[in-house]
């Protein structure tokens, strides 16, 4: 006895919202699957649309992109939000490769230095240890620069790493 193919679907106020096709795709606010390689789960609406991971205060939210069942294959690529320290981290091969830190300062390869100002009108991407590029919207000095081991703490400069330091402003 060979059953057809059938949707799951849940209604509220006789309105479809959420359904497992018979593929078993989950479309929530949709009838229609997304994109062929990405169709497992798509979210639709006809205004703002997203998506919330809600976690502890002292916990991470994250996405994680997985190749296999255990040790890094289970997270070789992730996009988390790390609440305890209010920071961003993106992964891939299984390696942190960028950090948005809580004042909006990005590390590449790095995370990045703890001595820049963490004011909203300073922001810096610090490349590895040895470079970085920084400006502010306001001041005086210190609008903006390239530096090679270098960086600005607020009250003085000071050297990322050891050895020469270049800048330019």
């Amino acid at each position: 006895n060979a059953q057809a193919d059938t949707n799951i679907i849940f209604r509220t106020d006789n309105t479809e919202r959420l359904r497992i096709d018979s593929s078993g795709r989950l479309l929530l606010g949709t009838t229609t699957e997304g994109v062929a390689n990405a169709s497992k789960f798509t979210i639709a609406d006809a205004v703002h649309c997203g998506m919330t991971i809600r976690s502890g205060t002292s916990n991470d939210g994250q996405i994680a992109f997985s190749d296999g069942t255990s040790g890094d294959d289970e997270y070789r690529g992730q996009i988390l939000y790390r609440h305890s320290s209010n920071h961003m981290h993106f992964v891939t091969n299984a390696v942190e490769r960028v950090r948005i830190d809580s004042s909006g300062h990005m590390g590449l390869g790095v995370t990045p230095n703890t001595n820049w100002p963490s004011n909203d009108d300073f922001k810096a991407l610090q490349i590895g240890t040895g470079a970085c590029v920084f400006g502010r919207g306001s001041g005086d000095d210190d609008r903006a620069g390239l530096a090679a081991n270098y960086y600005a703490t607020g009250s003085g400069n000071a050297y990322l790493a050891n050895g020469h330091a270049n800048l330019i402003y």
